[in-house]
């Protein structure tokens, strides 16, 4: 049916006071909190919205879609009650075109339904990347307004600890302290990570020339004292790897690895940081004996909040192994993951030297 002859364009252009109205009121019998909202006017809109898809048109100017989800999201409604308000529409709707009888087929019906998603899936999405962005500024500011104060308390704690004749019990003290407010500043510069990440401008990287070895054992070096209880084994060439890239930040891709290494493997057991050199390109190389990653979970591990065994150890927020990911991506390399009960995980770093 042309755009011309179909009816449900003009049936929605007629009575979108009236349908917004019924729309309206659905909610209010099934939420009472809506009733305080005055949506006449935005609620035609949507509705004129979906009459110009309908017309096929494309989509109407003035984003009345988005505007609701958005709206909504500030109102603070969950996404779900979004959908369900969708769905009061569509009965009001459906209702609506049986009552004025109108001839428009399984066809017809189906093209309105289609056009009544589209509207749901813009609105949905304006609230999903509204809820995103206020995320990440709250990450942000948080994250940044608690570092100082963190760095205050580890600075005080390792000078106290420094003092001539500190009873054991107080140095011990000390040290936990000290573990805690470390840890607690890596998740901090974990969420500042994620936050520039996230915000579209990627996580910076300043390369210079370097030795890729040097890198990787320096960070292996640290995670030896971090966890002196455990096996952490370099194997890498006797000469340097030289190549231009950001030291610090490819030793914090080690680090995270290596770490994440640890925490999902069994305590017997070694974890090993491999470089290796090929040509015009360079590697990074960290395994694993234990359980393999489940193969659903693979092709999500260097998601954002993600955890490779579905539950994170303490002192993590799931945000490691994206910030390695991103990090290799800013220097045009590429990362990933090998998992068998044979062999192990093993995450492999390319990099471009």
């Amino acid at each position: 049916m042309s755009g011309a002859d179909d009816p449900l364009p003009a049936l929605l252009r007629r009575g979108r006071g009236r349908l917004a109205e019924a729309w309206a009121s659905a909610e209010r019998a099934r939420r009472p909190g809506a009733a305080e909202r005055d949506d006449g006017a935005e609620l035609s809109r949507v509705l004129d919205a979906i009459a110009t898809r309908l017309e096929g048109g494309g989509e109407a100017e003035g984003g009345a879609d988005e505007a609701l989800g958005t709206r909504r999201l500030l109102s603070g409604a969950p996404l779900a009650a979004l959908v369900d308000e969708y769905a009061t529409l569509r009965r009001v709707v459906t209702r609506a075109v049986t009552e004025a009888a109108l001839e428009v087929g399984a066809d017809g019906l189906e093209r309105l339904h289609a056009a009544i998603d589209a509207s749901l899936g813009r609105a949905a999405a304006a609230h999903a990347a509204g809820a995103d962005a206020a995320r990440d500024r709250i990450v942000g500011v948080v994250s940044h307004d608690l570092r100082n104060p963190l760095n205050a308390v580890l600075l005080g704690a390792q000078a106290l600890a420094q003092l001539p004749a500190r009873p054991e019990p107080e140095r011990r003290l000390l040290a936990r302290v000290t573990n805690a407010a470390s840890r607690a500043l890596r998740m901090i510069g974990d969420l500042l990570d994620y936050s520039k990440a996230s915000s579209g401008g990627g996580i910076p990287v300043r390369p210079r020339r370097g030795d890729l070895v040097a890198v990787v054992e320096q960070a292996v070096d640290e995670m030896r004292q971090a966890f002196p209880e455990r096996a952490v084994r370099l194997d890498a060439p006797s000469g340097p790897v030289e190549g231009d890239w950001d030291e610090d930040r490819l030793a914090q891709v080690v680090g995270n690895l290596v770490r994440n290494a640890l925490q999902y493997s069994v305590e017997s057991t070694a974890v090993t940081a491999r470089v290796l050199a090929d040509g015009a390109a360079a590697a990074i190389e960290v395994h694993n004996e234990g359980e393999p990653i489940d193969p659903g979970l693979l092709p999500h591990l260097f998601e954002p909040f993600r955890r490779g065994g579905g539950h994170g150890p303490a002192g993590s927020v799931g945000l490691g192994l994206y910030i390695a990911h991103e990090i290799v991506r800013a220097h045009g390399g590429a990362i990933e993951v090998r998992s068998t009960e044979r062999e192990g995980t093993t995450v492999r770093v390319r990099l471009p030297r």
